[in-house]
């Protein structure tokens, strides 16, 4: 005898589940995602949403693993959204960490607490209230030597390269996209959907196609294993913009190779961490 496999019960010669079941389970499956960044915007209590949240799942045939990567996506929504506007204060991010303890953290995905991105927050927020963090430790010995008190901030890894002509002010060439210019003036701040559509070319050489991108309070350091480091003092950085892949980077007409670009996974951070740091430098 077949059984539905959402309710149980009988479905039919041959049939796996009643049509009614599995619509049931599709639409609580697209709209639970969907209550996360609705409980956000409430003064809903945690225990009462998770209780109307389990409720909604077992009655529309959502187990428990589908739940939790349900909650994970729902999470998720809220963090972007709110990036999108500007950076989480700490009660939002203590708030996400509570409804993910009470979806039973044993069973949680890795991405349902985003942590690192609470600690790129972290960074953001002490800077922009004009202060260097100390998160980041480095096992073993560094292919650069810092300056005295100078601290790492934050290391890129898988960081491309790529040389750029002096004149890198020029329009882009046909059919590419310009990246978005970012202002350097204090409070700036770009969530990740300002970069869009802007994506660094496919046709683009890089110079350098697997390094690391390590940034301190003073300086960023480009490493690779076939070339000597190079370093950009932040206080010689006299413009940004930022692809979704990439940071454009130009400094005053003293320095050699005074523009560069670096494609990188974490633009939207990488773009608001050198904000704040030239703002710093500036101050």
């Amino acid at each position: 005898m077949a059984r539905c496999k959402y309710c149980g019960r009988y479905a039919g010669f041959w049939k796996k589940f009643h049509p009614e079941c599995q619509e049931r389970h599709d639409r609580a499956s697209a709209q639970i995602p969907l209550f996360f960044p609705k409980f956000f915007q409430s003064d809903l209590p945690i225990d009462r949403f998770t209780e109307l949240l389990r409720g909604a799942a077992e009655g529309s045939f959502v187990r428990r693993k589908e739940l939790t990567e349900l909650a994970a996506l729902g999470l998720s929504n809220v963090v972007k959204q709110i990036l999108d506007q500007r950076l989480l204060t700490a009660a939002e991010i203590q708030r996400v960490r509570d409804v993910a303890r009470s979806l039973k953290p044993r069973t949680l995905t890795r991405d349902i607490v985003p942590h690192e991105t609470f600690a790129k927050v972290d960074v953001l927020q002490a800077l922009g209230e004009g202060k260097v963090p100390d998160l980041v430790s480095v096992a073993g010995p560094m292919p650069i030597e810092l300056g005295q008190g100078e601290t790492v901030i934050w290391i890129f890894n898988y960081v491309s390269s790529f040389r750029e002509p002096a004149e890198a002010e020029k329009p882009p060439a046909g059919g590419e996209v310009a990246p978005v210019p970012l202002t350097l003036q204090a409070g700036a701040y770009y969530g990740p959907s300002a970069f869009q559509s802007a994506i660094l070319p496919a046709t683009r050489v890089p110079q350098d196609a697997d390094g690391d991108m390590v940034v301190t309070d003073r300086n960023v350091f480009y490493l690779t294993r076939t070339a000597q480091p190079r370093r950009i003092a932040i206080a010689q950085i006299t413009a940004l913009s930022a692809y979704s892949n990439g940071i454009h980077i130009v400094c005053d007409a003293s320095i050699p190779d005074r523009v560069q670009t670096f494609g990188l996974e974490d633009a939207w951070f990488a773009a608001n961490l050198l904000i704040r740091l030239v703002q710093i430098a500036r101050r």
